[in-house]
């Protein structure tokens, strides 16, 4: 049988409380609805991969910051799903070049965030409208280039 996968550009998302899922993602293409990405109790037995026809693919909680870190960063993404073996994942659609700089790295590198010094910490803050993120980063994770 043909693997199940359609590229995606949005998603929506539920945190759930008293839910038998955690959490669950759906991704959309311009509105229109292409799959969920599942997230169930760290523990509990997770359900094989389905497709409904559209991908539905289950991860543990523990993998839910792993996952929205993606969803965040790389784009173009599709889910994918091989109806025989039940494999899913979340993939990148292109190669992606080596050395490619994202995230708040590539922000304070770019201008367009800048840190602040917070009891220890460093606040990373938005310079422009454009940028939305906001974090924290200590010194003893690591060096830090600052274009100051």
């Amino acid at each position: 049988m043909a693997t199940v996968q359609a590229d995606f550009d949005g998603y929506k998302l539920w945190y759930y409380s008293g839910h038998p899922y955690e959490a669950l993602i759906y991704v959309y293409k311009t509105g229109k609805y292409v799959g969920r990405i599942v997230f169930f109790k760290d523990g509990a037995a997770i359900p094989p991969n389905a497709g409904y026809p559209e991908p539905s693919i289950h991860y543990p909680l523990s993998r839910f910051d792993d996952v929205m870190n993606i969803l965040r960063e790389e784009k173009p993404l599709y889910p994918f799903l091989n109806p025989d073996n039940k494999i899913g994942m979340v993939a990148t659609a292109d190669v992606e070049p080596a050395g490619k700089e994202e995230g708040f790295l590539s922000a304070v590198r770019n201008h367009c965030m800048q840190p602040r010094s917070l009891r220890g910490f460093f606040e990373l803050i938005p310079l422009r409208s454009g940028c939305r993120r906001r974090g924290l980063w200590s010194p003893a994770a690591g060096s830090l280039p600052i274009p100051c």
